[in-house]
């Protein structure tokens, strides 16, 4: 982003940069493992000074009534930036395998004004039965620019039927479209979890990102080398934290430790509480509310709405101002189990 920053506005080195941020989170997307699903109120928070950037993301609304699990609503800003998001996930069974419709809408504005959004689509993960767990996505990304009209579309490369799992290779390719007409350059190519490369008007190529693995490898999550640090607390972060930080989770402590069985348990438990305490704020008329993001329109959670086509909540900025004074009132002990 303090690339892209640097650019000129509308101009396209800034939208093919943008555009392989906007698959980034794609590329963590691959590890066959059930991520811990998160309760109302539960935020995460990044904050690096060295990059000058910082974030927070809140589970906004969650009912258990009906088909609407869970909302997440984050906000992220940089020296010349802002990125607001919002997600809706929806699953589809297919028997043997299953649907994970993100409905993921982004909003990024650079501080001249020149404004970028995108959709993210659908993932598939197979195997249920057999074990052997595929996870792939497919479909289209496409990153308009609003500035410029431009917008580039992401394909992902789907295995065909009988493909293997090392048969996978994660493909992508992009083209640029403006007023309707594709252009012949620049075109993007890579695999979405490795790097993606754009090859320019004059035939040169231009690494747009390249995916940064931890000392020691990939590890049993394999995660980044930035999400892999992403769950530690380090020495003065811990009393800087609100009562509701994902890294507070006992089961998530307990799984980054690598013992599985309490942390299913202790999952079970917290989560059962959360949603016997959420049906209840439900009948009494008084539902569970955001903290630290406000609905933006009350009737478009019940609205007609294609999911992942607007967001519907806006950040407040009291989250930043709660962390300078270092109280957090009004703020639950959720994991306090």
């Amino acid at each position: 982003m303090m690339q892209a920053a640097a650019l000129p506005k509308g101009s396209m080195d800034r939208l093919l940069l943008v555009a392989a941020f906007a698959q980034i989170g794609f590329s963590a997307g691959l590890r066959p493992y059930k991520c811990l699903n998160p309760v109302m109120g539960e935020t995460f928070e990044v904050v690096r000074p060295e990059k000058n950037m910082r974030a927070v993301i809140e589970a906004v609304h969650q009912d258990f009534r009906g088909t609407t699990h869970i909302i997440n609503a984050w906000h992220a800003e940089g020296a010349r930036w802002e990125l607001t998001g919002e997600d809706e996930p929806r699953v589809r069974f297919w028997g043997s395998s299953v649907d994970i419709h993100l409905n993921w809408t982004d909003v990024l504005t650079f501080d001249d004004g020149d404004t970028y959004s995108w959709r993210k689509g659908t993932s598939n993960i197979s195997g249920l039965i057999s074990g052997n767990l595929v996870i792939t996505h497919k479909g289209i990304l496409s990153i308009t620019g609003h500035t410029s009209g431009a917008t580039v579309h992401l394909t992902f490369k789907e295995p065909g039927m009988f493909s293997s799992k090392k048969a996978i290779k994660h493909e992508m390719t992009g083209v640029v479209e403006v007023d309707g007409k594709k252009l012949a350059a620049p075109t993007i190519s890579g695999q979405f979890d490795q790097k993606l490369v754009a090859t320019l008007e004059d035939g040169s190529h231009q690494v747009l990102w390249e995916k940064r693995y931890p000392p020691g490898g990939l590890g049993r999550c394999q995660f980044s080398e930035w999400t892999a640090h992403l769950n530690d607390i380090p020495q003065g972060l811990r009393k800087r934290l609100p009562p509701t930080d994902s890294r507070l989770r006992p089961d998530l402590r307990a799984l980054d430790d690598g013992c599985y069985d309490k942390a299913a348990e202790l999952k079970r438990e917290l989560t059962g509480r959360m949603r016997a305490r959420t049906l209840e704020a439900a009948k009494s008329g008084a539902p569970l509310q955001p903290r630290w993001f406000a609905l933006a329109d009350a009737a478009a959670l019940t609205a007609n709405v294609t999911a992942g086509t607007q967001q519907r909540y806006r950040f407040t900025g009291e989250y930043w101002q709660a962390r300078r004074s270092g109280t957090w009132e009004h703020v639950p002990d959720l994991f306090n189990v």
